[in-house]
């Protein structure tokens, strides 16, 4: 059963969004800032993480910035499909592309995932 993260420092938002996850049949972490959630993925990673924006310690942007580290589409599709899907390493492109107008839908100035083109992806560093 896949594994996701919540990170909130709402508990009553992490209940109700934990309730209705587990009801769909996924395994819910729940963590109140985004210090805790990088302690807790060091033995436990998730499959996804919802990650609030605003939180004390460290807020949900700076919880994304795991910088410089390079991941190939291979290993994108592991993390995203189990064995039994085949998809073409196009497809991680595709989602990347998405996740790039996402962001910059909310932000003009977004360009922080970097193509290492014959590599993979990156959270560019600061």
């Amino acid at each position: 059963m896949p594994t996701i993260a919540l990170v909130d420092d709402d508990r009553n938002i992490l209940t109700s969004v934990s309730i209705a996850l587990e009801a769909e049949g996924y395994r819910i972490m729940t963590y109140t800032d985004g210090a805790s959630a990088l302690d807790g993925f060091k033995t436990s990673p998730p499959d996804l993480a919802i990650l609030d924006i605003k939180m004390p310690r460290m807020d949900g942007m700076e919880t994304l910035r795991r910088p410089g580290v390079v991941k190939s589409r291979n290993a994108l599709m592991d993390a995203a499909y189990d064995d039994q899907v085949y998809v073409d390493d196009r497809t991680i492109d595709s989602h990347i592309k998405r996740l790039r107008k996402k962001f910059k839908g909310t932000d003009d100035d977004f360009d922080m995932i970097e193509t290492l083109y014959g590599v993979g992806y990156r959270f560019k560093e600061m």
